[in-house]
C-alpha cells in the first residue's frame, strides 16, 4: 500500500512525457512538409532549416525530461529491492509530507543532503499546488493546459473535471458581459463534451442547458437577478472545482489521498490506542500525547487478547523477560525500571514516595 504512488507517479509522468513528444513530433513534422510543399525560395528553405533546428532543440530537452523519469523510476525499484535504513525511509516519508503540505523548499532540502532527490515527488507537488491556487484565485488556465496533456488519462478514468473546467470558463465570460465570445467558446469546448454516447450524457446536457440559460444574467447588471441559477453563478463553485481537481489529480498520478508519513502513524496508533486512552493521561502513551492524540482519535481501538502491562518508568511491556516488581508501597514497576531506581547500596527509592527500599523487600508479582 505505501508503494503504490511511489512507482506509479515516474510511470505516468514518463507516460505524460512520452504522448507530448509524440504530439509535438508529429504537429512539427505535418508544419514542415506543408512548407516544404510550397518552398520556392531560399528564403523558405531557410525558414525550414530553422524550424528542424528548434525541432532538435525541443527533442533534447523532451529527452532530457523522459531520462529524468526513467532515473527516478530506476531509484526507486532498487530501493525497494535494497535493505533501506530506517532513516532514510523516515526521511522520505517527511520528504513527502512536506511536499504535499506545500513546503517545497525544506523537502527539497532535506531531500539533497540526504541524497533522497529521485524518491520524492517535489515538482508533482509544485504543479499541483500552483494550479490549485490558480483555480482558487479563479483563473482556469493551468488547469485547461493540465488536462490537455493528460487528455488521453482523464478520457480513460471518465472524468468530468475538463467539461466542468470549460463550462465555468463559460460561466466567467457570460457574466462579464461577453455573450458573442461565450458562445463562440462553449461551441468550441463545450458541445463535444455534450454527446449522445459520452459518460454522464443526461447530467452534461442538463448542466451545459442551464449554463446557457445564465447568458440571460449576463453582466454586473443581471448577477443579482438569477434565483434558480445561482448555484453556477456562485463564487462556491472554485472551492468545489478545487476540490475536484485534488481528486482527479490524485487519480491520474495514483497518488493516495494522505501521505505514507500520516498512513504509517495511523497504522502504529491503531496498534496501540486502547479506549483508555486520554488526552495527556500517560506521557509515555502515543496515543495520550496532545498532538498525536489529533490523529488518533480517527482510529479503531485495539482490541488484544491477552491484558499487557506497560512499566510507568520505562514505558515497555511487562513480560516474563521483564517482570513486574512491587514495592512496599504498593507500586508496580518493571525489573529494568528498578534497576535503575536502585543505587550501590542495594537500596531503591521509589519515585512516588521517595522512600529508600532494600531490593530485597520487593515482591514479585504474578498475573492471573
Amino acid at each position: 500500500m505505501l508503494e503504490s504512488d511511489f512507482l506509479h507517479v515516474p510511470v505516468e509522468s514518463l507516460s505524460r512525457s512520452f504522448r507530448r513528444s509524440q504530439r509535438y513530433v508529429e504537429k512539427q513534422v505535418v508544419a514542415t512538409q506543408k512548407l516544404a510543399s510550397r518552398a520556392k525560395s531560399a528564403e523558405a528553405l531557410k525558414q525550414i532549416r530553422t524550424r528542424i533546428d528548434k525541432l532538435g532543440q525541443n527533442l533534447k530537452k523532451l529527452e532530457d525530461e523522459e531520462e529524468k523519469y526513467l532515473t527516478q523510476l530506476e531509484e526507486r525499484v532498487k530501493s525497494m529491492s535494497r535493505e533501506v535504513t530506517s532513516k532514510d525511509l523516515m526521511s522520505t516519508f517527511v520528504c513527502d509530507f512536506l511536499a504535499r503540505s506545500g513546503k517545497f523548499d525544506c523537502a527539497r532540502k532535506i531531500a539533497t543532503d540526504q541524497g533522497l532527490e529521485d524518491l520524492v515527488d517535489t515538482d508533482l507537488w509544485h504543479e499541483f499546488h500552483t494550479i490549485r491556487s490558480a483555480i482558487l484565485n479563479q483563473d482556469c488556465k493551468s488547469a485547461l493546459k493540465w488536462c490537455d496533456s493528460n487528455a488521453s488519462k482523464l478520457r480513460r478514468l471518465q472524468s468530468d473535471f475538463p467539461f466542468r473546467l470549460h463550462v465555468q470558463t463559460f460561466l466567467e465570460q457570460a457574466r462579464c458581459g461577453n455573450v458573442e465570445e461565450a458562445i463562440r467558446y462553449a461551441q468550441k469546448n463545450v458541445s463535444p463534451y455534450v454527446k449522445t454516447d459520452s459518460q454522464n450524457y443526461e447530467q452534461r446536457l442538463r448542466l451545459s442547458r442551464r449554463a446557457m440559460s445564465c447568458l440571460i444574467f449576463s453582466g454586473e447588471a443581471g448577477r443579482g437577478s438569477s434565483q434558480n441559477y445561482s448555484d453556477l453563478l456562485s463564487e462556491r463553485r472554485w472551492k468545489d472545482l478545487s476540490i475536484m481537481f485534488e481528486k482527479e489529480f490524485r487519480r491520474v498520478y495514483g497518488c493516495a489521498k494522505h501521505s505514507s508519513l500520516r498512513r504509517t502513524l495511523e497504522a502504529g496508533l491503531a496498534a496501540i490506542r486502547t479506549p483508555k486512552c486520554t488526552k495527556g493521561k500517560h506521557k509515555e502513551c502515543p496515543g495520550c500525547d496532545e498532538n498525536l492524540g489529533r490523529v488518533a482519535s480517527f482510529m479503531p481501538y485495539f482490541r488484544p487478547a491477552n491484558t499487557r502491562i506497560v512499566c510507568p518508568i520505562s514505558g515497555k511491556i511487562m513480560n516474563e523477560a521483564n517482570p513486574p516488581m512491587a514495592m512496599p508501597s504498593g507500586h508496580v514497576y518493571s525489573l529494568e525500571a528498578i534497576k535503575t531506581l536502585t543505587n550501590e547500596e542495594g537500596l531503591t527509592k521509589c519515585p512516588v514516595t521517595g522512600v529508600l527500599v532494600p531490593f530485597q523487600k520487593l515482591k514479585d508479582v504474578y498475573i492471573m
